[in-house]
């Protein structure tokens, strides 16, 4: 198992978590697709940190009454040297700030907001925790990518609100970018089309989780519930399908390709 940077680099996804409206349900679905273990702390508003081998990997919590109505999402949380710097440009930028920034005691400081297309993310500030404890291994999140019906847009809100590279890619120079950390591709903005994007899908950052198979996972999530948003197919970073779960969070499997 590879660890975590601590903490990890201005830009870089560090965390995950949900907060779901049936929180138990949630917890048992996620647990046993991927292994995952923890259950919710009543000292921190019943938030449950979920663990891989007892390093950190996600959260789910209840959904708190102060929280705005819509679909349930995996929010990524972006590491950020000064959570309140970055907090004053959110609006400025066109943002939202739901909440924070904010302490958690002992741990860190965090924010949740909306970009300019409405899609929920966070901010986190590590002290001392940095976010993911665990990486590359079955169960841990690989990928982020924001699906976006504003994709120029939004490459320009996240790259000005982190000051980050986020350069269009060869391939698809029209609907692709790619947040990019010195040097190094973190997560993808994806210029979605109105399939993609509509009044019950709307824009959304989507996590891929690694998996040993992908269609396995696919048939073990459906089993328990969830819903195939998009066939299993090959690609050049693994096999990987999309699925939404039963609290109607959207998040892809993926498993790495043969070579890697």
């Amino acid at each position: 198992m590879a660890d975590a940077q601590r903490p990890y680099p201005q830009g870089t996804p560090c965390w995950l978590d949900m907060y779901a409206d049936d929180q138990h349900a949630a917890l048992s679905f996620y647990r046993e697709l991927f292994g995952w273990t923890g259950e919710p702390d009543p000292r921190n508003e019943g938030y449950a940190v979920l663990s891989l081998d007892g390093k950190a990997v996600a959260g789910i919590g209840p959904r708190m009454p102060n929280m705005p109505t819509r679909a349930v999402t995996w929010n990524t949380y972006f590491a950020v040297d000064d959570i309140e710097a970055t907090a004053e440009r959110i609006d400025k930028l066109g943002g939202t700030l739901y909440f924070g920034p904010a302490d958690v005691p002992g741990v860190g400081r965090q924010l949740l907001a909306a970009d300019p297309a409405t899609a929920p993310f966070g901010l986190w500030q590590a002290d001392p925790f940095p976010g993911f404890e665990a990486r590359m291994q079955p169960g841990t999140p690989v990928w982020f990518e924001l699906e976006t019906p504003q994709g120029p847009h939004s490459a320009d809100f996240y790259g000005a609100l982190l000051g980050l590279e986020v350069p269009k890619t060869p391939m698809e120079p029209d609907s692709y970018w790619v947040l990019t950390v010195h040097g190094e591709q973190v997560a993808g903005i994806w210029q979605a089309g109105h399939t993609a994007v509509s009044p019950q899908r709307a824009a959304r950052w989507v996590p891929y989780f690694l998996v040993t198979e992908t269609d396995a996972a696919a048939h073990q999530a459906i089993a328990a519930g969830a819903r195939l948003v998009t066939e299993p197919k090959d690609s050049p970073y693994g096999r990987f399908c999309t699925l939404c779960d039963p609290q109607g969070a959207e998040f892809s499997v993926i498993t790495a390709p043969a070579s890697a």
